[in-house]
């Protein structure tokens, strides 16, 4: 979130928001991995997406952690989510 500043001098966003209400006020889901499944899982435009991005900043966290989450992603977001994995024949 290195751009906030820039953000709040160009009238984007308000001033003086934690992490938790930037992240809501940008409509970025946030948090633990149950707890962004279910920002998403309320989300009402959800159900008409083709396509959904989760990410998250690769540059902060050790490796370790960055595998750790994206495992997270795949094994507690997506499934809440209702995505199943591909199968092939």
């Amino acid at each position: 979130m290195h751009d906030v500043a820039a953000r709040i001098r160009q009238g984007l966003v308000p001033e003086g928001l934690s992490l938790e209400r930037y992240a809501r006020y940008t409509h970025l889901a946030y948090g633990h991995p149950e707890e962004v499944a279910a920002t998403l899982a309320a989300d009402r435009v959800l159900p008409h997406t083709t396509d959904l991005i989760l990410q998250f900043t690769p540059i902060f966290p050790p490796l370790d952690q960055a595998l750790h989450m994206m495992e997270q992603i795949a094994t507690v977001i997506g499934p809440a989510l209702g995505w199943q994995p591909h199968r092939n024949a």
